[in-house]
């Protein structure tokens, strides 16, 4: 609106917000993040990183608090098991042959691949 040439007054008064919400919105440079944040977020590579080396949640445990943790076990709990879940569903970034085949070039040619790559595998 501003851009527009309005002033500050007359974008106050269209919106129904006082001139210093104008003025405040309008000094932010980035989107707000909508995600919650927690004090204890910057454990989470650590954690992370020890679960993707196979710890369990009590070695886990015992390095956060080395680190400096000193929340509940219980929040720590929750925070493993979450971490547990993004890891399991997540999707997978790369594509094998068979999607890629679906995707570029179409049944047809799919069927003639897998029959050609591999005499083992039956035809669909």
């Amino acid at each position: 609106m501003v851009k527009e040439g309005k002033s500050i007054t007359a974008i106050a008064k269209q919106l129904g917000i006082s001139r210093n919400t104008v003025y405040t919105d309008l000094a932010v440079t980035s989107k707000p993040s909508l995600k919650r944040t927690s004090v204890f977020d910057r454990y989470l590579p650590l954690i992370r990183s020890m679960m993707a080396g196979g710890s369990k949640s009590d070695d886990i445990e015992a390095a956060c608090r080395k680190a400096g943790f000193d929340g509940y076990r219980n929040t720590l709990n929750y925070m493993i098991a979450d971490e547990r879940h993004d890891t399991r569903n997540k999707k997978p970034s790369t594509l094998n042959l068979n999607q890629h085949s679906y995707e570029f070039f179409g049944i047809k040619a799919f069927r003639a691949i897998r029959k050609h790559s591999n005499p083992c595998i039956p035809n669909f």
